[in-house]
This record gives structure tokens, C-alpha cells and sequence, in this order.
């Protein structure tokens, strides 16, 4: 089951707060890794990567894997832009520590953006995307069971996406 929480109203659909932190908290208890991406190095990006830096050296012990990607994970790869650029994918492994800093970077779930790392991911152990976002659009995606669902669905309005493959793609 794939469902899509869009952002549409920053008051009645950005999961901030205490109920973020209910949300994250939900989230590292079904997976086993996530990541953030580091903003491509073109000029400017240079801002906004200098501001997320703390939070990349925070993190950096929990560091599992660091992979070049042309494109976010949970969108189709139309193939590569030139004029945006490749990003690196930081994968971390979840724990305590880990949930602790990404409690302390942002308070609202589409806030991964914008002198944050970017379009905060959650993966299952079997390293399948749990949860998806891509921060600057507003878009959440998850991928679970029926089961899982009925944890996640009072955070907002979802949408079943009919969109085959989409969370399917292995980033390591």
C-alpha cells in the first residue's frame, strides 16, 4: 500500500510540533536506516549547504553509506539534469542518538529544506523506503502495510498512489 500525504495548507497538512514528534518517533520504530541528501555544490546552493553543515557533522558518526544520486528517492529518474546536478544521498542508521539530532534540526516535517539536509527518508531494514519526502514540494510518500496505516492516517490527508515502482528503487 502506497499512500501520499501532499502539502497543501501549511496549518491543517505539515505535521510540526509534538505531533511531529509523535510522527518521528513512529518512524524510527519501523525502520532501520534513513537519510538526507546534501544540496548539489553548484554556487547557489552554497548557502544553504553551509547551513546544514552542523547537522551533517552531528550526524556523521552514524554515518552507513554516502552515495552520488541524480535524483530524489520516491521520484521517477527521468534521467539526468545537468542544471541541478548530482546530490549525496547520507544514509545513517537509526538509534537513539540519531532520532535525538533530527528532533533537535526541525520541528515540521516539510522543513528538511532550505539550510536543513534535505527530504528527510526512512528505509526498512530490507533498505525499501518506508517513508519518503520531498521537503520544497510539500510531498510525504509512505509505503507499509494496512496494519502500519492505521498508526500513520490521523496525521493528515493521504492519497492512495496508483504509481508502480514508485518507493521500490534500492539507494544502497
Amino acid at each position: 500500500m502506497i499512500v501520499d500525504l501532499c502539502f497543501e495548507d501549511e496549518v491543517l497538512h505539515n505535521i510540526c510540533g509534538e505531533v511531529y514528534t509523535e510522527f518521528i518517533e513512529k518512524c524510527f520504530k519501523y525502520s532501520a536506516y534513513f537519510s538526507v541528501l546534501t544540496p548539489p555544490k553548484q554556487w547557489y546552493y552554497k548557502d544553504i549547504l553551509l547551513k546544514s553543515i552542523p547537522t551533517f557533522l552531528k550526524l556523521h558518526p552514524y554515518l552507513v553509506n554516502k552515495k552520488r544520486i541524480n535524483h530524489y528517492p520516491g521520484t521517477v529518474n527521468d534521467g539526468f539534469d545537468e542544471e541541478v546536478g548530482t546530490f549525496e544521498l547520507n544514509i545513517y542508521k537509526c538509534c537513539e542518538e540519531t532520532k535525538r539530532i533530527v528532533l533537535e534540526t526541525c520541528d515540521e516535517l516539510f522543513s528538511w529544506t532550505d539550510g536543513n539536509p534535505e527530504n528527510l527518508t526512512f528505509y526498512y531494514a530490507d533498505k525499501n523506503i518506508f517513508i519518503n519526502t520531498i521537503a520544497h514540494e510539500g510531498i510525504c510518500t509512505i509505503s507499509c502495510s494496512k496494519e502500519i496505516f492505521e498508526e500513520f492516517k490521523k496525521y493528515g490527508m493521504w492519497y492512495i498512489v496508483d504509481q508502480e515502482g514508485l518507493l521500490q528503487e534500492k539507494f544502497f
